[in-house]
């Protein structure tokens, strides 16, 4: 993985957060070919303060890159990984389930909600 020492490049803080992002969404575009550990390991290799950004785009990657309307199946399987640390767990929930809340109806976002853990269901809340 070449792209990501261009990204640890970048000096911006905010633009690098951005452009891992960005750059991990792609590695999800073939999500039959994805391999999760690969690329959580990957992302768990980047400069620290990229990590979690990294795991956000990854989980942002099944988003855009799923089966319309059922998006949600594999982004939740990839937030379930047991390779995931504590914290990636969180982003990754917290990215996946209030996109939800942006590309679905609020009832069908709070039927996926039922069955996520309940320690992230807070994510689900419409304020």
């Amino acid at each position: 993985m070449v792209g990501e020492k261009i990204v640890e490049s970048i000096s911006d803080p905010e633009i690098a957060l951005t452009g891992m992002r960005a750059y991990a969404a792609v590695y999800v575009s073939d999500i039959s070919k994805f391999d999760p550990p690969t690329y959580i390991r990957y992302c768990q290799s980047v400069r620290v303060d990229l990590r979690l950004a990294c795991i956000r785009g990854l989980g942002l990657g099944f988003i855009a890159h799923g089966q319309p309307d059922i998006e949600y199946v594999e982004a939740l399987k990839f937030c379930q990984n047991t390779l995931l640390a504590p914290d990636e767990h969180k982003i990754c929930y917290e990215s996946v389930l209030s996109a939800f809340k942006d590309i679905y109806p609020k009832d069908k976002v709070l039927k996926i909600c039922t069955t996520v853990d309940p320690q992230y269901t807070h994510y689900c809340d419409y304020h």
